[in-house]
């Protein structure tokens, strides 16, 4: 019996130590947690469409770099414990160049506005896709509800746009072989 108390007496020391633990740790970090950095930093990184390499991904990493240089933090260079607040940027080199949207617009024939632009939606372009000739480009848009990729690969699509409501991913491949110019695609995650 006393055993089993001096257990539970134990177990419950430990759980509240560690309790206690996480408290301190909030209340330190709480207390120098401001709202309006959080949104600072946000508001920075959205402006960029990020991938590793590209300007957007290394403007947001040099960004958060200088707030920790700010806080006093200083570029670990050997170990953890050359300053009592180091940071660290890991740097590999890269199997492929990395992308880099620059614009994009939808526009239809006659109409004064875009139908969609990068510019206020930067998920109109899927990652990795080949770039748009300078001058644009001007097809017929052809709508495909439901895509059947052997049927696909039957329709003639030289010159025209494919357009349906699925991942355009799944559709480039088949669409070019079709000899579509481009996919247009909607599909909710």
């Amino acid at each position: 019996m006393k055993t089993r108390i001096l257990l539970g007496l134990l177990l419950a020391g430990f759980s509240s130590y560690a309790q206690n633990t996480t408290e301190q740790y909030f209340k330190l970090t709480r207390a120098g947690f401001k709202e309006n950095n959080a949104y600072e930093t946000t508001a920075f990184v959205e402006k960029y469409f990020r991938v590793p390499g590209n300007t957007g991904f290394n403007a947001s990493i040099r960004n958060v770099e200088s707030i920790l240089k700010k806080a006093g933090f200083v570029e670990q260079r050997q170990n953890e414990f050359e300053a009592p607040l180091t940071y660290r940027i890991e740097k590999r080199a890269m199997k492929n160049k990395t992308w880099e949207p620059v614009n994009a617009n939808i526009v239809i024939i006659g109409e004064t506005q875009p139908l969609i632009s990068y510019k206020t939606n930067r998920n109109m372009i899927p990652i990795n896709c080949a770039s748009t000739p300078a001058e644009g480009v001007t097809a017929e848009v052809v709508y495909i509800e439901k895509i059947v990729p052997a049927e696909l690969e039957k329709m003639d699509l030289k010159g025209k746009i494919l357009f349906s409501e699925n991942s355009p991913s799944r559709l480039v491949a088949t669409a070019i072989k079709a000899g579509a110019v481009g996919v247009l695609g909607y599909s909710m995650p």
